[in-house]
């Protein structure tokens, strides 16, 4: 069964632990968003949630500002349900820059044959919300959990059913056990956008806009 996917961009953080805004830093003459936002490119139709202007001269994708500016990535969820007509909304962090696109494509396979409300990967013995598949059809009970203060995406998941892709899924289907780290590593710091920076020097492929 074929089903009509949104990959959705959830850029609206404050990134106070970063010291700025995590969505614009440079990677390999990209953004960290457009690098996410690369691998949302199997889906049907790809936008972004935001609180900050830049990113719209950044993407070439629609920029949505939160209904709930800083309420958490719920709250971009919740925006991005409103603004699109998808079945399925593929939400993906912008912290995450180095998403394969293998992930996403399975996330979308498995949308398409499941019962449940939503497709949650598990890496590194942890849940993964910020890259998982989620029924617009949600959005009432995403509206009411945040109008209850309920803003963590946990709040979201321990009410419905859940999918869950496992790391043994993911390998099954040919993605490496390197390429399932890199994919869930969330860039929260200044050491780990350096380790990211390293990474990409090491591969010699580094060119600053």
């Amino acid at each position: 069964m074929q089903i009509y996917t949104a990959g959705v961009l959830l850029a609206g953080g404050r990134s106070s632990r970063m010291g700025g805004n995590k969505a614009l830093l440079r990677i390999n003459g990209l953004s960290a968003a457009a690098h996410t936002l690369r691998s949302l490119r199997v889906t049907d139709e790809q936008l972004c949630i935001a609180n900050e202007a830049a990113l719209k001269q950044e993407l070439d994708i629609p920029v949505f500002a939160d209904k709930r500016p800083f309420e958490g990535p719920l709250a971009g969820l919740e925006t991005a349900m409103e603004q699109t007509q998808a079945v399925w909304c593929i939400a993906a962090a912008c912290d995450m820059p180095l998403i394969s696109e293998d992930i996403v494509k399975l996330l979308v396979q498995r949308a398409a044959k499941t019962n449940a409300d939503a497709v949650v990967p598990e890496a590194d013995g942890r849940r993964q919300p910020l890259l998982a598949a989620y029924r617009c059809s949600l959005l009432p009970l995403v509206t009411a959990c945040l109008d209850e203060e309920k803003r963590s995406m946990g709040a979201l998941l321990d009410s419905i059913k859940v999918d869950t892709v496992s790391e043994a899924d993911m390998m099954e289907a040919g993605i490496k056990k390197e390429t399932i780290t890199q994919s869930f590593f969330n860039m929260n710091r200044p050491d780990e956008y350096k380790w990211i920076r390293r990474r990409a020097e090491a591969e010699g492929d580094v060119t600053d806009e």
